[in-house]
Order: structure tokens, then sequence, then C-alpha cells
């Protein structure tokens, strides 16, 4: 009978006997081959509570601001901030010709950051920002000299040049 002679003769029967000793006998060897890991336990440190104290001797500046304007032969740098003490510091740099690098662009960018970085020392970031008219290499000398002081600076749309003009003609009261 084995083979599956003697059924009705339609189809052959498959004997499942030897196909549950063979599965049986590869179940015990992978049981018996494998070797158990124990996993071991990650410990946590517990968690400590810490009070920190700041003395607070200014407000800090909201969304500070390092924009550069170019009206006819130079380039304004317009840094302003707004908070519980608004302000803004401005500086101007006659723009070069050639557009080559400008050290002088260089040096008034980081001076007015340094004067903002004395005022604010705990102040991380800058956003930073030129007119439509402002070349690239303007661009690249005002971030090389702001990155003396400040690591963190973020570039904005030149729509930003907007608000600075309209902090500038506000001051001279146009």
């Amino acid at each position: 009978m084995a083979g599956g002679e003697g059924s009705d003769g339609r189809s052959p029967r498959i004997d499942l006997v030897p196909i549950i000793d063979a599965m049986t006998c590869v179940i015990f060897f992978l049981l018996l081959s494998s070797t158990f890991v124990e996993f071991t336990k990650i410990s946590m440190p517990q968690a400590v509570s810490s009070v920190v104290t700041t003395s607070v001797a200014k407000e800090p500046p909201l969304t500070p601001k390092l924009i550069g304007l170019v009206k006819g032969d130079f380039l304004h740098l317009v840094l302003s901030w707004n908070g519980k003490n608004p302000s803004h510091m401005e500086k101007r740099v006659k723009r070069d010709p050639k557009n080559q690098r400008s050290e002088a662009l260089q040096a008034t960018s980081q001076g007015l950051v340094n004067e903002y970085k004395k005022m604010f020392p705990n102040e991380p970031a800058l956003l930073l920002g030129l007119s439509p008219k402002a070349t690239y290499q303007e661009m690249i000398s005002v971030m090389d000299g702001a990155r003396q002081e400040l690591q963190d600076l973020v570039l904005v749309s030149w729509t930003e040049a907007q608000s600075a003009e309209n902090i500038l003609s506000e001051a001279k009261g146009e």
C-alpha cells in the first residue's frame, strides 16, 4: 500500500508519517545544535534632578537679524532685534566695484556682531540676509565676519531686508 496503491485511483495517497519523522529529527537536531544566549540586562543610571539658577541681567533678544541693504555705492549693515528692549545698530561700507572679497565688509560685520555679543553674551544664533541687489561675494564676506563671533548663522530671504529698510526710515524720521 505504499505509494498510494489501493485507493480509489483518482489521486495518489501521500504518507505523512515519514515526513513527520524527518521533521521531528530536524527539529531535535536544530534544538540540540543551537546555542542559547543569555540576554544581558541593561542597567540605566537613576535619574538625577538638578536646580539651575541663572542671573538674568538683560532680557534675551528675540530674532536678532543682520541685514545688508544696498543703497547706491554703499552696503548698509543693520543688526536689529526685538524683545523687551528692541534696538538696532547700523554701519555702512563702500561697495567694491570689482566685486572682489571685501575685507572691510568682513571687518565691519565682525565689529557689529562683536558689539552685539558684548550686550548679549549668551545669544547663540543670528539671522542673516541681504537685499536682492547685493552680490554673492558680499554675502560671503558678511558671513565670514559674523562667523568669527557667532557660529550659528541662519540665512533668511531677501524680503527680510524690507523690514530693515523700515527700521532705518523710522530711525531717520522719514
